[in-house]
């Protein structure tokens, strides 16, 4: 559900002045990329005795550190040890009654409202924290607009408007010609130009391959495509799938939107990349602005025919909806396959091994649609 006015000022205000708690925002993070619903005391610390190898793929790295109060290799290298796991089974049992205190978990020890808003705030943080580092391009079209902004000079014309003209630059002219009046010639108006308007739909694969930091940076990549197209007016999308869609948002330029539908994207199930198509080219059927779909996925359809997904492809390009694709460690048919995804949707295929790079990816792929 849309948040009100109010909360999404006391979020972003929350946002610019980093008065967060780092460690349980991460926790909280943890906790839904793992898909992680609950964990109670007692069966988590059972968990991490019987089998530590399976614990720590049940409940990832960060969760186990910020439970224990240990780091991973070292709850191994003494779980069997009496003492020790006395000590390990009380920090669980304190650190949980905080969170339940602090009203990020509740009684049944699920993730409360407050504790998502908590994992929204630091995983947005972290991103544009490092978009910042990395700084953002504006780039233009060159459609000229007299509501546009001055970016550059050329010849007066007789459609050029008086408050165009640029006398700094036209007494410039003048002098360096060296007329001793200023003549038609000399005279430089303000060249205009307008952002061009794109709405586009991330589509995220939230499959069971994704669970963990996969989706984690996949999610990072949707705060730094969202936040930026919508700093630019334009509006973004998400649709959520897996062998079903599992989340809509509709083109918004509702950032605070946008991000906490995000955070709320669990891993399961398998794929279905031609669903995905065609509810996302359904999604930009009434725009008027350029149309563009990409698709992050791990994983070619293993739900449905391969046909299908052409088809998809081919009626989105059709209503000039381009689509691009992020594969990550795709075997070869898949490569193939999306190869001509993106040759019929006349988009772009980035072939992704590591996911640290795919908020720039992201990016890249944006200006890529916008031009």
């Amino acid at each position: 559900m849309k948040k009100s006015g109010t909360d999404e000022e006391k979020l972003m205000s929350t946002v610019d002045s980093g008065e967060t708690d780092k460690d349980k925002g991460k926790l909280a993070e943890e906790m839904i990329n793992n898909s992680v619903g609950s964990f109670t005391p007692d069966i988590m610390f059972n968990n991490l005795v019987d089998n530590y190898r399976n614990a720590e793929k049940l409940y990832g790295q960060t969760i186990i550190r910020e439970l224990t109060d240990f780091e991973p290799g070292y709850i191994e290298k003494n779980i069997n040890i009496p003492e020790f796991k006395k000590e390990l089974k009380k920090n669980i049992a304190a650190n949980v009654k905080e969170l339940q205190s602090e009203k990020i978990i509740n009684s049944q020890y699920i993730l409360t409202e407050q504790g998502y808003d908590l994992a929204a705030v630091q995983l947005c943080k972290e991103e544009l924290e490092k978009l910042k580092i990395k700084g953002f391009g504006n780039k233009k079209t060159k459609q000229k607009d007299i509501y546009g902004e001055k970016v550059d000079y050329s010849d007066f014309n007789s459609s050029a408007h008086y408050k165009d003209v640029s006398i700094a630059k036209t007494i410039k002219n003048a002098a360096r010609r060296k007329h001793n009046e200023i003549k038609i010639k000399d005279i430089k108006i303000y060249d205009k130009r307008k952002k061009g308007k794109i709405d586009i739909i991330y589509c995220l694969d939230s499959s069971g391959s994704m669970k963990g930091e996969k989706l984690s940076l996949s999610k990072r990549a949707g705060i730094a495509l969202s936040y930026k197209a919508i700093k630019d007016n334009n509006q973004a999308g998400l649709l959520v799938f897996d062998s079903e869609i599992r989340k809509k948002v509709e083109p918004t330029n509702d950032f605070n939107y946008f991000l906490h539908e995000l955070i709320r994207i669990k891993a399961k199930n398998q794929t279905n990349i031609s669903q995905v198509i065609e509810t996302a080219t359904s999604m930009l059927e009434k725009s008027k602005n350029t149309k563009h779909i990409v698709i992050l996925s791990d994983a070619m359809p293993n739900v449905g025919e391969t046909k299908k997904v052409y088809e998809a492809t081919a009626i989105a390009n059709s209503r000039k909806i381009s689509i691009s694709f992020i594969g990550i460690d795709l075997d070869k048919k898949g490569r193939e396959i999306a190869e001509k995804i993106v040759e019929i949707g006349k988009g772009r295929l980035y072939k992704v091994s590591k996911m640290n790079n795919v908020d720039s990816i992201l990016l890249e792929d944006y200006e890529f649609a916008r031009r």
